[in-house]
């Protein structure tokens, strides 16, 4: 040219074999509002929520001798089985990827064919929260808690079932004996009276006549009278307006004022609040306490000749105690008793579910203690 010359030798021509670099450009992601778009030149991960799964990808081979000539080639592990070959065009679009981790490799070749060394980005899309571990444990706790909840609920509502039933067989059972208790006081015990009044007018009319008759009708009459006071303790056991401790320890001292009346002993009575009014005995272990006491009591009378007979109740920590003494001659014996009333006493207390022990010794009187006694407190139900 007017300048100059070129001149060269093609021979010494030489072709450029420095790999060239690749890198990644922008990351937009697309959503219904907006595109949000984040520089990846510097970054190696980029972190996502599960709703950022749209995006699309730029990446560029810094090799700008010819850069129509440059190819391009990309994988998502995860979603792309093989590499897969963009030809120029630079930039990827991925859309609805699930919560995962993923790597996206890139790579590409320059238009002498030398290939750039791989490129890697890590992309992460986070699940919703309804997805994570802590929410399906969060769940499964609440699961548990509802199912035990329910079970719960159910089991209450069979308790409460099962009571209500308990409550009405109760009340049932309550009616039977009080209606029992009418019952028995209206015959058994008004045709007793009869049978003792007409066997009293037959011995006046008879004026100490035929003296072997009269002992027989003498039998008749306490015999009568024996039967109308087991009777009268019958209904009364019967009757559930009288199953608290006060009532109970009310007819056990009137027992024993009718029974030491005519004797030389002198019965001490137990204290006997009114607030017992509020302690329920079963009908079973009442009726078994009455018959044991007034056992000791026949048995103090008839055998101990002892000047003073005492009764004492006391309930302390809820428990609930009896004792029957004598200061009376007492009695010995080896190892258990062998007399039919005591080993009757000793049954009565198995059937009724309390304890008995009976203690005794020459010229030192005799006790007979009751303890382990249920009961029932009317505004607490402490058993």
């Amino acid at each position: 040219n007017k300048s100059g010359f070129v001149m060269f030798n093609p021979n010494e021509i030489r072709t450029d074999t420095t790999k060239p670099i690749i890198s990644f450009g922008d990351l937009k992601i697309l959503d219904e509002k907006q595109i949000k778009t984040v520089d990846l030149s510097r970054l190696q991960k980029v972190e996502l929520n599960s709703r950022q799964n749209n995006l699309e990808i730029d990446f560029a081979l810094m090799d700008f001798t010819n850069p129509k000539k440059n190819q391009y080639e990309y994988k998502l592990d995860g979603v792309d089985d093989d590499w897969i070959s963009a030809g120029n065009k630079n930039s990827v679009f991925y859309t609805n990827l699930n919560p995962r981790n993923y790597k996206l490799k890139i790579r590409g070749v320059n238009y002498n064919g030398i290939r750039s060394d791989e490129k890697i980005l890590s992309i992460i899309i986070n699940p919703p929260f309804w997805r994570t571990i802590w929410f399906y444990i969060f769940m499964g706790v609440v699961s548990i808690g509802f199912v035990f909840g329910i079970y719960k609920y159910r089991l209450r509502k069979d308790v409460e079932l099962a009571l209500e039933i308990e409550h009405a067989k109760e009340e049932e059972r309550e009616k039977w004996r009080e209606q029992a208790s009418i019952d028995y006081h209206d015959e058994l015990g008004h045709k007793l009276t009869r049978i003792s009044m007409y066997s009293r007018r037959v011995l006046k009319k008879m004026n100490g006549s035929a003296d072997e008759l009269g002992s027989d009708i003498k039998n008749i009459i306490e015999t009568s009278n024996s039967l109308r006071m087991s009777a009268r303790d019958l209904i009364w056991s019967l009757n559930p307006s009288e199953d608290s401790l006060f009532d109970f320890i009310t007819r056990v001292n009137l027992f024993a004022d009718e029974l030491f009346e005519s004797s030389n002993i002198i019965y001490h009575k137990s204290e006997n609040p009114f607030e017992w009014k509020d302690i329920e005995l079963k009908m079973e272990v009442k009726r078994q306490m009455l018959f044991i006491l007034k056992e000791g009591m026949n048995n103090a009378l008839k055998y101990s000749r002892a000047e003073n007979v005492r009764l004492d109740v006391t309930k302390e920590n809820e428990k609930l105690y009896m004792k029957i003494a004598d200061n009376g001659i007492g009695f010995e014996y080896p190892s258990e008793y062998t007399g039919y009333g005591l080993l009757n006493m000793q049954k009565r207390a198995r059937k009724a579910g309390f304890d008995i022990e009976i203690v005794s010794a020459l010229q030192k009187g005799t006790k007979i203690i009751i303890y382990n006694i249920s009961f029932c407190n009317q505004l607490n139900k402490i058993v």
